[in-house]
C-alpha cells in the first residue's frame, strides 16, 4: 500500500495542475502511512534484544565469521 501511495504521491507533485485540495489528500494519506510505518517500527524495535544482549548471545557462535566478531578482526 506505502509503495502505491508513494507512486501516486510522486505522480502528483510531478503535476504542475495539481489542486491545493488533491495535495492535502496525498498529504494526509501520506501521513497516515507514515504513522503507520514508525508504529510498525517502535514495535518490532522493542522487541529486539539490546546491544549487548546481542553481543552476548553470538559471542561465542561457532558458525559467525571473525568479521563479526566485535574486537577481533581488522
Amino acid at each position: 500500500m506505502a509503495g502505491q501511495l508513494l507512486g501516486h504521491a510522486r505522480a502528483l507533485l510531478s503535476e504542475p495542475k495539481a489542486s491545493a485540495r488533491e495535495l492535502r489528500f496525498v498529504a494526509a494519506r501520506l501521513a497516515e502511512s507514515l504513522h503507520d510505518t514508525l508504529r510498525v517500527a517502535r514495535s518490532r524495535g522493542e522487541r529486539l534484544p539490546s546491544g549487548a544482549e546481542r553481543l552476548d548471545r553470538h559471542e561465542n557462535d561457532p558458525d559467525r565469521r571473525d568479521d563479526e566478531r566485535p574486537g577481533e578482526g581488522r
